[in-house]
């Protein structure tokens, strides 16, 4: 296929992401570069250009982080823990886990008795 043409493809296509995701203005800079950016290079620009999306993504992040830290500490290996990280529960119940943010607390309903388990 003619380079010229995957060009212009990609470029329209990263258009069409940043149209939805960041401003007019950000958008018109990716696509009218010489040479098309790296889609992460593009994104990161969306989010210095707009605070809000910035704040979704980092409060994300966060979100994400704590899932994780709550999770490895009755499921060591479902998060790549090396080592023995706190005994599961025995009894079936409920896990809360505090997000957050407008995330909030989200319970996890635990139906079985778990094992304690060692990596």
């Amino acid at each position: 296929m003619n380079p010229s043409v995957n060009r212009a493809r990609c470029r329209a296509t990263i258009a069409l992401i940043l149209s939805v995701f960041a401003s007019a203005t950000v958008a018109a800079q990716a696509t009218s570069a010489p040479l098309v950016l790296d889609l992460k290079v593009t994104i990161e620009r969306a989010l210095a250009a707009s605070p809000r999306l910035a704040a979704a993504r980092d409060a994300l992040l966060v979100s994400d982080a704590r899932l994780r830290a709550a999770y490895s500490q009755y499921y060591p290996s479902a998060v790549g823990s090396a080592a023995y990280v706190h005994a599961s529960p025995v009894e079936p119940g409920s896990l809360s886990i505090d997000l957050g943010g407008a995330l909030g607390t989200k319970t996890v309903l635990l139906d079985a008795p778990l094992q304690d388990s060692v990596n």
